[in-house]
């Protein structure tokens, strides 16, 4: 489902900005709030003033349906130029990416299967408008160290197809899949979004209180087992010190390298041998 609206008293054309939400399924708060600023703008209660707005508010629209995080893959490990189109995820994310290749600026709205308070991603082009945006967690480095030879299994994601295509672009997670109020503070990182690139009126922006955090990713843990289990209660952003147990991989003790902040760290039921567990931060 996608809702799209142009500024009709301006000609500034030039701004092309997109919104997704759905890329995984059951991360339900990007999408509560998109379909909330469609139906605002359906209304003319709130009003484009510049460029275009192009709204896509159920990205995986079958996952959405079964209510999960995929059917078949992980759409947003799809988003590259060689892409084949053998399934359904594939066919989406070709179709999405030419809407990515036709705009400026990109968020995409998504949600954590682990304990987290709201952050997002945002490379160094677009780190300044994360900031200005209000969200008080960043988190850099995703892009570089996807690039880098054999890490292959964490590239593809929509925020860097943007930026290796010129734009600018910020993924926003709200927290915890269950966070009640994860659709609320979606909906307000996103009108802050568009009230900083003028496409909404000023008046819409909120001030997010909160202790402001910048974090850059180092790399990562990959599960070499279908069976981790951590040995200690795992939380995004959380401090490790060096030689820390973070917990068993089938028989083998997973220790912190180096004084370290833990990131993103995945539910153990949804580990898999070959599937990042974790990332190391600094």
């Amino acid at each position: 489902m996608i809702f799209s609206k142009k500024s009709i008293s301006n000609s500034e054309t030039n701004i092309n900005v997109l919104v997704f939400s759905g890329i995984h399924g059951n991360e339900t708060s990007g999408i509560e709030a998109n379909k909330k600023l469609a139906t605002q703008i359906i209304k003319g209660e709130i009003k484009i003033l510049r460029g275009s707005l192009t709204l896509v508010l159920e990205a995986n629209e079958q996952a959405i349906e079964k209510g999960v995080r995929e059917v078949e893959k992980n759409m947003n490990r799809l988003f590259t130029d060689n892409i084949k189109n053998t399934c359904y995820e594939e066919a989406r994310a070709i179709d999405l990416m030419k809407l990515i290749r036709e705009s400026n600026y990109l968020l995409d709205l998504h949600s954590t299967s682990g304990p987290s308070i709201p952050f997002a991603y945002a490379e160094e082009n677009s780190l300044e408008l994360a900031k200005k945006i209000g969200i008080n967690n960043i988190i850099s480095g995703w892009g570089k160290l996807s690039e880098k030879k054999g890490n292959n299994n964490i590239a593809g994601d929509t925020e860097n197809y943007m930026n290796k295509k010129g734009g600018q672009a910020i993924t926003f997670e709200a927290g915890n899949h269950n966070n009640p109020n994860g659709a609320e503070i979606s909906y307000k990182i996103l009108l802050n979004f568009l009230a900083t690139l003028g496409i909404i009126e000023k008046k819409y922006y909120k001030i997010i209180e909160g202790e402001k955090t910048h974090t850059k990713i180092t790399g990562y843990y990959t599960a070499k087992t279908n069976s981790f289990k951590y040995a200690i209660k795992a939380e995004n952003f959380m401090r490790l010190k060096k030689g820390t147990l973070i917990g068993y991989d089938g028989g083998l003790e997973v220790k912190a390298e180096e004084d370290m902040i833990l990131v993103m760290p995945k539910k153990e039921e949804i580990v898999r041998e070959g599937i990042e567990v974790f990332f190391k931060g600094k």
